[in-house]
């Protein structure tokens, strides 16, 4: 089995709850690779198009094997739908940490909405499949969940966010 370098983190959540921003503050400030599945300039700016295509097919070595090759620590972060947690269960036997972004559904949706770039249906249909799956969810991302999306619409620092997620590396 390939393991990754410690500390390699799979983040995902809610919509609007941080999860790109973060992943961005951790490559710039703690040397980790960003990867943001959904975002293809991410994936092509670190040459990875093959080894993700590869992936989605169920060739899994190839993208794990260049991801050790890079010897740093990777944060990939997916908004993905629920009905691909199997493909993200094998993340984790790679040795990525899970950690969850969570968020009230009404805060999370004005701050999708004050992005103004996807058509709000598609965040309602997340937000169906989210809540359709929760148990399974939940089960998969236990080891940390954070609310990073407060009620009152303020977010959770990245310092603070990134504490949270070390003390639950275990």
């Amino acid at each position: 089995m390939i393991l990754l370098p410690p500390k390699s983190i799979f983040l995902a959540g809610v919509p609007a709850t941080g999860k790109t921003y973060f992943g961005d503050w951790l490559e710039k400030n703690h040397n980790y690779i960003h990867l943001d599945i959904e975002n293809n300039e991410s994936v092509i700016s670190h040459n990875l198009q093959n080894e993700v295509s590869e992936f989605w097919n169920g060739n899994y070595d190839l993208l794990f094997c260049k991801f050790k090759e890079l010897e740093k620590p990777i944060i990939l972060n997916y908004g993905f739908p629920p009905e691909y947690l199997s493909f993200i269960k094998s993340f984790l036997k790679y040795g990525f940490f899970p950690v969850w972004f969570d968020a009230n559904k009404n805060v999370s949706r004005e701050k999708f909405l004050e992005r103004g770039k996807i058509d709000i249906k598609y965040f309602n249909i997340q937000m169906a499949k989210i809540e359709k799956s929760e148990k399974e969810l939940t089960d998969t991302f236990s080891k940390c969940k954070i609310r990073t999306l407060q009620d009152d619409g303020s977010r959770l620092s990245p310092e603070v966010i990134f504490s949270e997620v070390k003390q639950n590396f275990g």
